[in-house]
């Protein structure tokens, strides 16, 4: 398998294949929809505005939740409705600049109510205060130029991630670079100062989009298995980053969730050590993420992860670590190095859980 043939695969079949799966999340929204309309009385219009969609989405997932789960109508009749002020106030000016092919940057966000709710759910998400910066014409020439990037050495697969995605919000932060935020969906957050290096914009753009594509993958496969209490199941820590001298804990989902990620980060950082892309981060990212992604693959290849996931999910691990099987083959035949630091790690977790 070449590079080339890992791109293909990572933009194909049931977990790759943007046009597939975005006819499946609108039937599934569509569904939802409908099913909450006839209960509460409701509607909510689907939309392609940045906002109307995102503000959209996350309604429908607090009703389904209050619903569904909780069988809590008036929970859910009250999410829908809150929803439907909102946007019904929401103004005509523009709510974002075209960053590039489908993507665009958030500006004027505050001017309106279903704006200010999104920044709220942000910054209530967040882990750190930040300053929310509108996007400005050179906020989007600098987007569109890691877009292009992408573009230039994934090519399709670049698409296939952002496809999910309407757009980045911006923020002022020296703490956070990028985030993914659930109750602001197809959102990306990025910190303005990535934006003055274009293989760190490309990088947090398709991180994020990444994550995105997967959280819209769990609710349209078979992904995690029905039930399952993951804070109850394996529980691995990280030997990297700590956060006040404590390793962070991450479950099942979450590993799989990073490890998605770094499969296609990993697609492009080879891309650019391919073409010797000249530029003073790019090696050293590739470096630092693959010696990090390793311990991530080394967790989902064990079979480790396949208790918490249904059968769809035990699939998606396979197919992840196929392709990470071809980047470790691409990054010998260049000649970089392998970075093992974390592998001891990873296997001392794994025996004491006894895999």
């Amino acid at each position: 398998m070449t590079q080339q043939e890992s791109i293909a695969v990572l933009q194909s079949g049931p977990f790759g294949d943007a046009d597939g799966l975005g006819r499946d999340l609108a039937t599934f929204h569509d569904g939802l929809a409908e099913v909450l309309t006839g209960t509460t009385g409701v509607h909510l219009a689907a939309s392609d505005d940045m906002i109307a969609a995102s503000v959209r989405r996350w309604a429908l997932d607090r009703a389904a939740k209050a619903l569904l789960v909780h069988a809590d109508t008036a929970t859910a009749a009250t999410a829908l409705s809150d929803a439907a002020k909102l946007l019904e106030e929401q103004p005509g000016a523009a709510s974002c600049l075209p960053a590039g092919e489908g993507y665009a940057v958030a500006t004027g966000w505050s001017g309106s109510p279903a704006g200010r709710r999104l920044l709220d759910n942000v910054a209530q998400d967040l882990p750190h205060a930040v300053t929310f910066a509108d996007g400005t014409p050179e906020h989007a020439a600098r987007i569109r130029a890691g877009v292009e990037l992408l573009a230039t050495t994934t090519g399709g697969l670049a698409r296939s991630a952002l496809a999910g995605v309407s757009g980045a919000l911006l923020v002022d932060s020296d703490t956070i670079e990028s985030a993914f935020i659930v109750p602001a969906p197809r959102v990306s957050v990025l910190s303005t100062r990535v934006l003055d290096d274009v293989v760190a914009t490309a990088d947090a753009v398709f991180h994020e989009a990444c994550h995105q594509k997967l959280y819209d993958l769990i609710a349209t496969r078979r992904v995690v298995r029905p039930g399952f209490d993951f804070l109850q199941g394996p529980l691995f820590t990280i030997p990297w980053t700590p956060v006040e001298g404590q390793r962070r804990v991450m479950d099942c989902l979450r590993i799989l969730s990073t490890l998605h990620v770094y499969t296609h980060l990993m697609t492009f950082f080879i891309a650019l050590r391919r073409t010797r892309f000249d530029h003073p981060t790019a090696e050293e990212r590739l470096a630092e993420y693959w010696g990090r992604a390793r311990f991530f693959w080394l967790l989902a290849a064990s079979g480790a992860l396949d208790p918490a996931l249904g059968p769809d999910g035990r699939a998606m691990v396979r197919w992840l670590v196929t392709v990470f099987d071809r980047h470790a083959a691409d990054l010998a035949d260049l000649g970089t190095g392998l970075d093992t630091t974390h592998d001891a790690d990873a296997r001392a977790q794994l025996e004491a859980i006894g895999v």
